[in-house]
């Protein structure tokens, strides 16, 4: 079957469902306090932007957001795809929805902390694994970057 896909903003309510099939059992918050390599960003982001992918019939079959991480970065965060879905490229337009937005930000790098059953998603957009898989419970994910 041939889907017809488009990718538009969304609001955190959107998002949010999806999220919870990314990660099970966590409390989800609008934007992330991780920082790029380690520890905690002090502040809320000035922006954040939720988007989705949609197909023909208008339901989301995939998420993502970014938000600033200080004056230089923005953070990718929480890439789902629908599984019957997967493998139609959503994980890259998503992705590269993230690299529009941060050029439109100013900014000159997008990070992320995916998931390794993601990576070839991540790697084939250009981003670099930055530093070891750390297994956290029942995921590795790696620190990711995109220099724009």
């Amino acid at each position: 079957m041939h889907y017809s896909y488009s990718c538009r903003d969304i609001t955190f309510d959107d998002i949010r469902p999806h999220w919870n099939k990314l990660w099970v059992g966590r409390t989800h918050e609008q934007y992330s306090a991780m920082s790029y390599l380690g520890g905690y960003l002090a502040w809320p982001p000035e922006t954040v932007c939720y988007y989705g992918v949609f197909d023909q019939d208008n339901n989301i079959v995939g998420v993502n957001s970014c938000h600033d991480t200080g004056a230089l970065t923005v953070r990718s965060r929480g890439l789902w795809v629908d599984p019957q879905h997967r493998n139609a490229g959503l994980g890259r337009m998503l992705l590269n929805r993230a690299v529009t937005w941060t050029e439109a930000q100013g900014r000159i790098a997008v990070w992320s902390y995916p998931k390794s059953t993601a990576w070839a998603t991540y790697d084939s957009v250009g981003f670099n694994q930055q530093g070891p898989w750390i297994t956290d419970g029942d995921s590795s994910n790696a620190y990711a970057i995109k220099f724009l």
